[in-house]
């Protein structure tokens, strides 16, 4: 919610072009990309990888746009479509009364966040004037954000889409792989649950 506005109030914008994605929706490219996609999500749902419907999808795309191929660019109906029901499947999560019955926690997470864009914004302007990439690319390339929702951004503001959303595809990936597994070894280390069970506040 806050980088796509703060970027824009600040006029922090570059002058990229989207790049050679796919721009045309190709009806036969289109049912070969979904097939490849669904197909990549039913092999690693098998080897039990979390989150297989989200990494199975993207490795296969990440696959097909290395080789250079490019079958069909998305309706756009299907994207705001996806957003919509992403947004909906976060938001019926949390019930009604749950930003009233846990003010500390909020508050908490909004101080957390507020910490987390200002490392970030800091973390990404260094790293840019690092490797010669414009600043403002580099801290929404670090920013905390969705996938989508920052790439979307990038492409708004004609900065550097390629390395935003291979930087955020980077950090999502390697959370669902490897967050479990880091989660597990600090909680059998300090003696919490870690099958499931909810976790003892103290």
């Amino acid at each position: 919610v806050i980088v796509p506005f703060a970027f824009k109030w600040l006029d922090l914008h570059g002058t990229e072009s989207a790049g050679a994605a796919a721009r045309v929706v190709d009806l036969p490219g289109l049912a070969m990309l979904a097939a490849a996609t669904v197909a990549a999500a039913l092999l690693l749902g098998r080897t039990r990888s979390p989150n297989a419907w989200v990494i199975g999808p993207l490795a296969a795309t990440a696959l097909i746009t290395g080789a250079g191929v490019t079958l069909s660019a998305l309706p756009v109906w299907a994207i705001n479509a996806g957003q919509v029901l992403i947004g909906t499947a976060l938001g019926t999560k949390f019930r009604p009364g749950f930003f009233s019955r846990a003010p500390r926690t909020m508050g908490v997470v909004f101080c957390s966040a507020l910490a987390a864009l200002a490392a970030s914004a800091l973390f990404g302007a260094a790293l840019g004037a690092l490797v010669d990439v414009d600043a403002p690319t580099m801290m929404l390339a670090t920013s905390p954000g969705g996938v989508a929702e920052m790439s979307l951004t990038a492409r708004v503001l004609h900065l550097g889409v390629p390395v935003v959303t291979t930087f955020h595809v980077a950090r999502m990936v390697t959370l669902v792989m490897v967050g479990g597994a880091i989660y597990r070894g600090l909680a059998r280390r300090l003696g919490w649950p870690h099958d499931g069970r909810p976790v003892p506040l103290r």
